[in-house]
Parts: C-alpha cells; sequence; structure tokens
C-alpha cells in the first residue's frame, strides 16, 4: 500500500517553503534544518541524520537515509545558503583570524566525530588513522595559535597583502 501524502500548493518546495526559497531562513521541518545544518558544517550525511533524527542511532540505512534528505532541494538549497554564510563570516574583513581559528575548531570537531563512528561502526585502524590526523591538525594549531594572536594583535593581519592572501586561502 502506497504512503499517501497531501499535495503541496503550487510553487512550493515542501510544506512552508515556497518553491523562491532561497535557503536564507529555517526550514520548517526540524529535522531538516538540523541535517542542513550539520552538513554544512562539514558533517558526512550518515552523521548528520544520526544526529539529527530523533531516532538517529537506530536507523537501518543511515546513509541512504542522509541522501535522501539532502536530494530534496529545499535541503539543498539551505545547506548552500549556510556554507556561503560562513564563507561569508570567515573571510570578513574584521574576522579573518577569528574565522581560521573557528573553521579549524570545526575541522577538529567533524575529526573527532569521524573518530568516533569509525570506532562505533568497528573500523579500528580508520579510527586510529584519523586520531592520529586530529593529533597533527591539533598539535601543529595550537603549537602556532600564540604566535597568530600575537601577530593579530600587532596588526599585521592588517595589511592589504595579508588580507589579500588570507582571502585566497580561506574565501
Amino acid at each position: 500500500m502506497a504512503k499517501k501524502t497531501a499535495a503541496l500548493p503550487e510553487g512550493y518546495l515542501a510544506r512552508g517553503v515556497p518553491g523562491d526559497y532561497d535557503g536564507s531562513y529555517e526550514l520548517p521541518d526540524v529535522k531538516h534544518e538540523k541535517f542542513a545544518q550539520l552538513v554544512a558544517s562539514g558533517a558526512t550525511y550518515a552523521s548528520a541524520i544520526k544526529r539529527a533524527h530523533p531516532n538517529g542511532d537506530k536507523l537501518a540505512t543511515p546513509i541512504q537515509s542522509g541522501k535522501r534528505i539532502a536530494d530534496k532541494e529545499q535541503v539543498k538549497r539551505r545547506i548552500r545558503w549556510l556554507r556561503e554564510e560562513r564563507g561569508r563570516t570567515f573571510a570578513s574583513e574584521e574576522g579573518i583570524f577569528e574565522g581560521f581559528i573557528a573553521a579549524t575548531e570545526r575541522t577538529m570537531e567533524a575529526i573527532a566525530e569521524l573518530v568516533e563512528l569509525c570506532r562505533l561502526e568497528g573500523l579500528a585502524r580508520e579510527a586510529t588513522a584519523a586520531r592520529g590526523a586530529l593529533g597533527s591538525l591539533a598539535g601543529r594549531t595550537f603549537t602556532h595559535r600564540d604566535n597568530m594572536t600575537k601577530a593579530d594583535q600587532q596588526g599585521r593581519f592588517e595589511t592589504p597583502k595579508a588580507k589579500a592572501s588570507l582571502k585566497e586561502v580561506l574565501g
């Protein structure tokens, strides 16, 4: 027996989401919104669905479930907008250094999440490799963080050449 779905008004992508939706406001479906935010922050589809869905840890097919949600047009648009917004914030004139540190911390969180996911899935070798990558990134980042903070406080990131270089790398 096929599942009946309510017909959407003409011109709508989903319930409460008009066809011209640009992704700039939250999706009405809480699971889809949380999923989009997680994916935009760097989570995999499987990881995002496990965290966004109330029974995510019990899903039989998290990879397929995540892909199915990611393929919805309104979710694609929301993810794209969130990523672009993070890029704008990251490369803003006032917050280049802060954006760099925030992006590094998000990367480390994503790797830590990957380590945990590998561990949960019984992938010991992959978990060890991911843990090594996390340790290496953390070590390099925190070793140089004080020097970067001092350089930022001294205004070294304020020169047009430094800003252009950082924007090119980060933007």
